[in-house]
């Protein structure tokens, strides 16, 4: 009659149309979201090469480094290049930014995953104290 379809309680028993219509109503929303903000997805791999942003003396720094392992959706444990040695650090994606070298061939950085073992890495009472170069 008025050209929708009318909501009862019997369609509660029909199998998930409801679902397919908020997850196709969210991905709408995020799609539109990421257009009007400029989102943009970030995605690294083990051994990309990329700059990290440390906070150290009240000084924000980009430092070059490499991403060890993903640890969870938007974090990294990042092994950073510093003037006292090799650091390890996690770091969130927004913080990061991809790093292209002159070995790379367009663009693409080698996809290995180096060896943790063979870092001289300190623990973390060492990176709190005395982290000035």
């Amino acid at each position: 009659m008025t050209g929708r379809k009318l909501n009862i309680d019997l369609n509660l028993l029909l199998p998930g149309e409801e679902e397919d219509d908020n997850s196709k109503r969210n991905l709408t929303m995020e799609q539109q979201f990421n257009k009007k903000h400029g989102a943009k997805k970030r995605i690294f791999n083990p051994g990309e090469k990329v700059f990290a942003r440390m906070y150290t003396t009240n000084k924000r720094v980009w430092a070059p480094g490499e991403i060890i392992e993903r640890r969870g959706n938007v974090n990294y444990n990042v092994l950073v290049q510093w003037c006292q040695g090799d650091r390890l650090i996690r770091s969130h994606c927004n913080q990061l930014r991809s790093r292209f070298t002159d070995g790379d061939v367009n663009g693409n950085s080698p996809q290995h995953k180096p060896p943790i073992h063979g870092y001289n890495l300190r623990s973390r009472g060492d990176l709190t104290s005395g982290g000035r170069c």
